[in-house]
């Protein structure tokens, strides 16, 4: 016997419009790799799904940079009260999180700019300066560098103004 899955795996704004929400039976799961993906980790929009658009359905974004190759998964077993942290795949990807004017790691529960690594046989690309600020978390146990959360653009970065989804 055949079970049917259903799944959306969207690079689109999942922001729903503000009106009244129907219910969509059926999907199961929402993988969102957004080019714009603070809408999925925004804990006014993930309730709205879970409870008023997709009901039945578990959902799990990720964060991800072009620049390292890669995309940190959102950490299971997070409630929805928790906010949205992100685990890098470690030890071939870690997180740092800085003070953008000092270059220092910023405590844990601040806020600061996110610094990305890649160390692989693939790719050696260590400090790269990331245009996102973010919450420093802390990492899971064995994990290399930190985990994050609240990731949002940066509005300027090298004294130009960040566009959104345009490298």
């Amino acid at each position: 016997m055949f079970r049917i899955v259903r799944i959306i795996v969207t690079s689109c704004d999942l922001q729903p419009p503000q009106q009244k929400h129907t219910a969509i039976d059926g999907i199961r799961l929402i993988l969102s790799l957004p080019l714009e993906f603070r809408e999925l980790d925004r804990p006014d929009t993930r309730h709205l799904l879970r409870t008023e658009v997709f009901p039945n359905a578990v959902l799990y974004s990720g964060y991800g940079s072009t620049m390292i190759l890669g995309n940190a998964s959102e950490r299971l077993g997070l409630t929805d009260d928790d906010p949205c942290v992100y685990d890098p795949f470690s030890p071939y990807m870690s997180f740092g999180v800085v003070d953008p004017d000092t270059g220092q790691p910023v405590p844990y529960g601040e806020r600061g700019q996110v610094v990305m690594h890649h160390v692989s046989k693939s790719l050696f690309l260590p400090n790269n300066l990331e245009r996102d600020y973010a919450t420093r978390i802390e990492a899971l146990a064995g994990q290399v560098g930190d985990s994050v959360a609240d990731v949002a653009p940066v509005p300027t970065f090298d004294n130009e103004t960040v566009i959104e989804g345009v490298y």
